[in-house]
């Protein structure tokens, strides 16, 4: 929602929300604390969220003051949901946040607790409830950490004076299991993918390279040197709110990377080149480009026959349909572990994979435990064999 300067009280234009509901943000220093507070009035239509508001206003106008402490855990997600989240994340983290927001902590009893009576016992009950219906500790996890982030961001703007969820040990989710298939099959899968000229290229790619599904798709010829071999990741396809796409930096620092090309990888972006002028010559003025939602093109390395991006939903539904055809349940993502685990069982050197893969964090090694495990007995087969043999 675009930002406007309005005065202390005024409020925003009312607008409408996902979920159909109605909805008016307003701030106002008219308090019995002398502290600014935050409101947000909803309804199920404009007229009725605008009456809302407008009573809240006479109110205001006749010198009653607002009194904070009687602002709701709901209120506050709502409004830090419009205003402070809709800033800081992607608009695919933001659909998250409400996804998992509106299910989990808006439809619960705990949601009508005035912020200033919160505890830890509420968040406790909120977290229980997900366990209850069955959800893993992971997903758990997942919401304690949005909620927090939530009453964290409350505690910095004097609406609380502590944050009832940091008072309560954060979920352990269960042991990380990546979805990763053996260098064989990982090579019987490259050798069928010789024969789809649509995917074939795009996921020998990813299971080579172990590139991000949004890096993959948003990888254009400016960032392939195939004279010097090798591969520049700079930045990722992301969809847009209401359709499109737009491209936004890697996850982090340590995304934009520079990435070694093997010649057989060197042949398959000249096949890739190849197919693409093919489709090109064969779609003649059909042949869109790809075009973003601020009118940008940009020269896709992996496009449809027209030239147009790739959406991710539609990446994974061929992924799917080509690697189930193999018997493989797998997804998009698991071919990014299956290339972090052929590095390291090869004795690639954990800084060169942390280069490769984009990690910021050495932590993300101890995911491939069972891989370094495997080196660790094999190394001590070796110096065995040195000292001893």
């Amino acid at each position: 929602m675009p930002k406007t300067h309005r005065a202390p009280g005024e409020g925003s234009k009312p607008y409408k929300r996902g979920d159909g509901r109605w909805q008016i943000n307003a701030r106002t220093t008219q308090t019995t604390t002398g502290k600014p507070t935050r409101k947000a009035f909803t309804g199920r239509t404009r007229a009725e969220v605008t009456e809302k508001y407008r009573a809240w206003r006479r109110n205001l106008d006749a010198g009653n003051l607002e009194d904070p402490t009687k602002t709701t855990l709901a209120t506050w997600i709502t409004y830090w949901l419009e205003n402070v989240a809709a800033t800081e994340v992607s608009p695919r983290t933001h659909r998250d946040y409400t996804q998992q927001l509106t299910k989990w902590v808006l439809n619960h009893p705990a949601a009508e607790t005035t912020l200033t009576k919160l505890n830890t016992l509420h968040v406790e009950r909120i977290l229980n409830s997900m366990r209850q219906a069955g959800k893993s500790e992971s997903t758990v996890l997942k919401l304690y950490r949005v909620l927090s982030k939530a009453l964290k961001d409350a505690v910095h703007r004097d609406m609380i004076t502590r944050n009832p969820a940091e008072r309560l040990k954060a979920p352990k989710p269960a042991q990380f299991e990546a979805g990763v298939i053996t260098p064989a099959q990982a090579k019987t899968l490259i050798s069928t993918l010789r024969f789809d000229d649509e995917f074939g290229p795009s996921f020998t790619v990813a299971l080579a390279l172990g590139l991000r599904q949004g890096e993959r798709l948003g990888l254009c010829w400016d960032d392939v040197d195939l004279d010097a071999g090798v591969l520049k990741v700079r930045r990722a396809l992301a969809v847009a709110p209401g359709g499109g796409f737009v491209m936004k930096s890697p996850k982090s620092a340590a995304g934009t990377r520079t990435i070694a090309l093997p010649p057989q990888m060197v042949e398959v972006f000249r096949r890739q080149r190849v197919i693409q002028a093919k489709w090109r010559l064969e779609e003649g003025p059909a042949w869109t480009g790809a075009v973003d939602v601020e009118g940008r093109e940009w020269d896709l390395v992996f496009t449809s026959r027209r030239g147009d991006r790739i959406l991710p939903a539609y990446d994974r539904r061929n992924w799917k349909r080509v690697t189930g055809g193999l018997g493989l349940d797998l997804r998009v993502h698991d071919a990014r572990h299956t290339a972090a685990t052929v590095l390291l069982s090869l004795g690639v050197s954990s800084r060169v994979v942390m280069q490769m893969m984009g990690w910021s964090s050495a932590s993300m090694l101890q995911r491939y435990q069972h891989v370094l495990e495997e080196m660790e007995r094999e190394a001590a087969d070796r110096v065995g064999a040195a000292l001893f043999g």
